[in-house]
């Protein structure tokens, strides 16, 4: 009866020994699950920060304009205003028509530009990837196995097979 005893301890330690070889390998299986959606997760946050960059040099380039266009325009009105005061018409007449030609521009980029638009960025979940994982029982099946070992004994001693 010591010897049953004894078996069945020592494979109560053997399936607990064996349960926690499988919990490390299911806790590394999830770490690289976690790598691979980290990785996932930085590409599209590097792709949605690419985004932002390149729409914020854009906008930032229509404001360069603008304030550029309106520098100009203030320069040439300051310039007629100078020359005005001084009677000297051909300047004057040079001047404004330069004037003229900045107002056509401004007035272009003005209509080009005038809708106020805004842009945003939208992030849209890839579906399928939320739907495998919640599709998934689990990391992968849990089996069990049982095998019999017979016990003999003679001459005091016990042979396991």
């Amino acid at each position: 009866m010591k010897k049953l005893q004894d078996n069945q301890e020592a494979s109560i330690q053997y399936v607990q020994s064996s349960y926690d070889e499988q919990l490390q390998i299911i806790q590394e299986t999830r770490r690289k699950i976690n790598a691979s959606i980290d990785m996932i997760e930085q590409k599209t946050l590097k792709e949605m920060k690419d985004t932002l960059t390149k729409l914020q040099a854009s906008s930032k380039s229509e404001v360069d304009k603008y304030i550029r266009l309106r520098d100009e325009l203030k320069q040439l009105r300051e310039a007629i205003q100078d020359i005005s005061d001084k009677n000297k018409l051909d300047l004057s007449f040079i001047a404004y028509r330069k004037f003229e030609d900045k107002m056509q521009q401004a007035g272009t980029f003005l209509k080009k530009n005038s809708r106020q638009v805004r842009v945003s960025i939208t992030f849209q979940t890839d579906s399928e990837i939320v739907q495998y994982f919640s599709n998934l029982s689990g990391l992968r099946r849990i089996e069990h196995s049982t095998q019999t070992l017979m016990v003999f004994t003679g001459q005091g001693k016990s042979v396991l097979m």
